[in-house]
């Protein structure tokens, strides 16, 4: 069975109730992300996916208080190299930590649209 891309939902969503707003897309995308990273973050190779990117980090600030600090340009730059490191390890596990908690709520306007397409039961 074809997976069934973001991009899809969004074309068969409009396609149905017409245009989504940009916060709508947002948070049908963020919800399907988030979805797709719970899967993820259940194996134990995620678990060192997280100590190798934190391990740049590490090395990185390892660099950085190796460094001579009569050398300013070098301490700058390594000071740099450390502090972008570090806010991408904490922006990644952020934003894959938002991304699963937005997966735990559907989209009301989604449960809407679902509800409102189901067939109607009718007893005979």
């Amino acid at each position: 069975m074809a997976q069934i891309t973001r991009e899809m939902m969004i074309e068969r969503l409009e396609s149905v109730r017409g245009p989504l707003t940009e916060d709508e897309k947002d948070e049908l995308i963020l919800w399907d992300k988030g979805r797709a990273l719970l899967q993820i973050t259940s194996l134990n190779g995620y678990e060192v996916v997280l100590e190798i990117l934190q391990s740049y980090a590490e090395k990185a600030i390892q660099q950085l208080i190796a460094t001579d600090p009569a050398n300013r340009d070098e301490v700058l730059a390594n000071q740099s190299v450390a502090f972008a490191s570090n806010k991408m390890f904490r922006n990644f596990v952020e934003d894959v930590n938002n991304a699963i908690t937005a997966s735990a709520k559907t989209p009301e306007f989604l449960k809407q649209q679902v509800r409102s397409a189901a067939p109607v039961e009718t007893s005979l």
